[in-house]
């Protein structure tokens, strides 16, 4: 089957394929390490901030409103009846549903139904913390993984571009200089390709030597690296610090809620002493 692309136009094709591979790759690269870093970050904080900010929208709202005063109501005496009816309601209502709170609250610490229904309840806390912790390891074992992974497709798109451009660059400049032989270079620079109208022996012998020039020119061509370095990125610095960070959280996260823990057991102590 006869091919109607020529072989440079091949290689941009498959160049601009090389680019949005690799660009796919790093969106994924970055997808995790945007992953890593809201593990990172401050839910509280960033509720904090969005609800500073919200205040403050408001606040710019409420700027530009007009000022007004509240009309005083009158005060209203109430009659002894009035009053002595709603303390006997509250000391009936409030009071005693207060009191049968704290008894109950007394039976529970005593009941040892109660006391095994918390003991459980705090081991099922403790096996999904130590699930938790586990899931986030094995989360930063497959991020770390795949980044490796990634990189290392990268790294082989830019072997192929880094050619396939070389190869490009070569082949265009060739072509360039191989139509130039049946002109005449000047031999100022920069260098202007004429060509006569008619040839003689004088002008004959002026294309026989700019065709050899070409040739030294093609020649150097061929022997010239024309390959593009790329920058690393540092993936894997990054990735490694997100890593520590995260570690570091867990362990404070973990310290912290031991001395929850402990100060939960000092006052269960006191209660019972």
């Amino acid at each position: 089957m006869k091919s109607y692309l020529s072989e440079e136009d091949r290689l941009k094709i498959t160049i601009r394929k090389n680019y949005l591979e690799r660009d796919a790759i790093k969106a994924k690269i970055i997808n995790y390490i945007n992953r890593l870093t809201y593990l990172c970050s401050d839910e509280k904080w960033e509720n904090c901030k969005r609800a500073r900010h919200k205040r403050a929208i408001l606040d710019e709202h409420l700027v530009n409103l007009p000022e007004f005063t509240v009309e005083k109501r009158p005060k209203l005496e109430d009659d002894l009846t009035t009053v002595t009816r709603n303390k006997r309601l509250l000391q009936i209502g409030l009071f005693d549903h207060l009191k049968k709170a704290k008894d109950a609250l007394e039976q529970e610490k005593s009941n040892k139904t109660i006391q095994m229904h918390q003991m459980q309840n705090k081991r099922v806390e403790d096996k999904l913390e130590e699930e938790r912790k586990m899931f986030e390891k094995n989360e930063l074992e497959h991020i770390e993984n795949k980044i490796i992974a990634y990189i290392k497709d990268i790294k082989n798109l830019e072997k192929n571009i880094k050619n396939d451009e070389g190869k490009l660059v070569k082949l265009t400049l060739i072509n360039h200089y191989d139509k130039m032989k049946n002109f005449i270079s000047t031999n100022t620079y920069p260098t202007i390709f004429w060509r006569p109208l008619k040839y003689n022996e004088k002008t004959e012998l002026l294309q026989k030597n700019t065709q050899d020039f070409i040739k030294k020119k093609i020649e150097a061509i061929k022997s010239t690296n024309y390959e593009i370095d790329f920058n690393d990125e540092g993936w894997m610095q990054q990735f490694s610090n997100l890593k520590e960070m995260i570690n570091r959280k867990i362990m404070a996260h973990g310290e912290r809620q031991a001395e929850e823990d402990e100060k939960e057991v000092e006052e269960e102590d006191k209660e019972v002493e």
